[in-house]
């Protein structure tokens, strides 16, 4: 058995996703880990703590772009405001994580995740 560099899943060799000396469970992984490296944000990797893998996530199950712009409202300063909620919260470094790349993307203001709800709140 293997173990993915990313959520440290267990994983039989023949399912590896290889990127040079790197091992992966799928390329999800292999993405968010590129993702993160690229990002300047490897010291994600450095300070967790956690043994057990992260929650599976589907991602042929779509998204639904109409309920996100509903939820969309105005907040002073002219901004905009949106809560969503973040599955697989697990540590402090996913909060921390989340709230680096969320912030990162074009038009955010700022990004605050909290731990206990699993709810980001964007502006």
């Amino acid at each position: 058995m293997l173990r993915c560099e990313h959520c440290l899943l267990a994983f039989p060799e023949r399912e590896a996703v290889r990127d040079g000396e790197r091992v992966f469970c799928c390329t999800g992984c292999r993405g968010v880990y590129q993702l993160i490296s690229a990002e300047g944000l490897g010291s994600f990797y450095q300070g967790r703590r956690w043994d057990e893998p992260g929650l599976a996530v589907d991602p042929a199950r779509p998204v639904d772009a109409g309920a996100f712009r509903e939820a969309v409202r105005s907040v002073e300063g002219g901004l905009a405001e949106l809560d969503v909620y973040i599955d697989g919260i697990r540590c402090a470094s996913c909060v921390w994580l989340n709230e680096r790349l969320l912030a990162r993307l074009p038009g955010v203001a700022s990004a605050r995740v909290n731990y206990a709800t699993h709810r980001a709140r964007v502006r």
